[in-house]
C-alpha cells in the first residue's frame, strides 16, 4: 500500500489494529514499524530555514489571534 496521506492511513491503521486486525501491539511500536515502507517520499523543504521558521512564527501569530474570535457573538 501507498498512502502520501498519512492522516488517513494513520488512523485507518491504528482502528484495525484496536480491534486485533492485524496483530499488532500498540504498547509496542516495534511490532508495526514496517507498515508502509514500500513507496515511501521523503518531503524535504525547499525554503530556507530562516523564510521557514519566519512562516512559522507568523502562522502561530495567526492562530492567536484566532482565538477566541467569536466568543463575544451571540448564537
Amino acid at each position: 500500500m501507498v498512502a502520501t496521506r498519512s492522516t488517513a492511513l494513520g488512523a485507518a491503521l491504528l482502528a484495525g489494529a484496536a480491534v486485533k486486525l492485524y496483530g499488532w501491539d500498540l504498547t509496542n511500536p516495534d511490532t508495526f514499524s514496517h507498515v508502509n515502507e514500500s513507496g515511501t517520499k521523503l518531503f524535504k523543504p525547499k525554503i530556507s530555514k530562516e523564510l521557514r521558521d519566519k512562516k512559522w512564527k507568523d502562522w502561530n501569530r495567526a492562530v492567536e489571534r484566532a482565538r477566541g474570535w467569536d466568543e463575544d457573538e451571540e448564537e
